[in-house]
């Protein structure tokens, strides 16, 4: 058995999750992430906000708008990089590296 596995990506391994998806915006001035959810065909849904990562990625499970574990990670990702961009006051763009202003 191998103790040591290096991680990787494989492309193959992304789904759409039915459920939909999620642009991100962190509102500086404001202090607040914005969680705005579409459907698959591009139509809004709702917005989760509040002031921390850990806040709005428990109410969108809690509302079960995710529906497979690749969507939960990658948005629980995305949202500490948008809470770390208000604290850092570092510009965000959702599937980019967090940059200072």
């Amino acid at each position: 058995m191998q103790n040591k596995i290096e991680a990787h990506k494989e492309e193959s391994e992304w789904k759409q999750d039915p459920k939909g998806y999620f642009l991100i915006e962190p509102r500086l001035k404001e202090n607040l992430i914005y969680a705005h959810h579409y459907d698959n065909d591009n139509n809004y849904q709702r917005s989760i906000y509040g002031s921390t990562a850990q806040d709005i990625y428990y109410t969108i499970i809690r509302l079960e708008l995710v529906s497979n574990l690749q969507h939960a990670a990658y948005l629980g990702s995305e949202l500490q990089k948008a809470e770390e961009s208000i604290k850092f006051n570092c510009n965000y763009i959702q599937d980019e590296e967090i940059k200072l202003i």
